[in-house]
């Protein structure tokens, strides 16, 4: 048997940007978007307010994310639970990340909701990346 010294294992900095991990992230992340996007924009055409519009359209691009993320991306098939919960801790951040950013902005007049919306995705998108290649989808963690 194997065994994986703990110096074989990558670093925060390799794990961060392992190219093939980056490109599949960033394209179950457009699904991920086009469904969180989407559906706020729905929303909020429909005249939800951002916070419920945010709940929902984040939660329901949670789930696909981290399905296919685990499944697709990471080739991850243990410890789900505990892999499903980091995930929703790390979306769960992005989540206030990017109401801040939402509710900073169409507080303050400068864009209206929409736009707020499709600024934060970036910024959060990043963060949440890092976080979860370092630790929701570490292997031998």
């Amino acid at each position: 048997m194997q065994t994986l010294d703990v110096q074989d294992k990558p670093g925060w900095f390799e794990r961060t940007t392992n190219i093939a991990h980056l490109v599949k992230y960033a394209v179950i992340g457009l699904g991920a978007v086009a469904i969180d996007a989407g559906l706020f924009l729905l929303l909020d055409a429909r005249g939800m307010s951002p916070l419920p519009a945010q709940i929902i359209s984040v939660s329901t691009a949670v789930v696909f994310s981290f399905v296919m993320n685990a499944r697709y991306n990471f080739g991850t098939r243990d410890k789900v639970a505990k892999r499903f919960a980091s995930f929703a801790v790390v979306n769960l951040i992005g989540f206030f990340v990017g109401l801040a950013i939402i509710l900073g902005l169409t507080e303050a007049d400068v864009v209206s909701a929409a736009v707020a919306k499709l600024v934060s995705i970036p910024v959060v998108t990043g963060m949440q990346y890092v976080l979860n290649a370092n630790w929701t989808f570490l292997e031998n963690d």
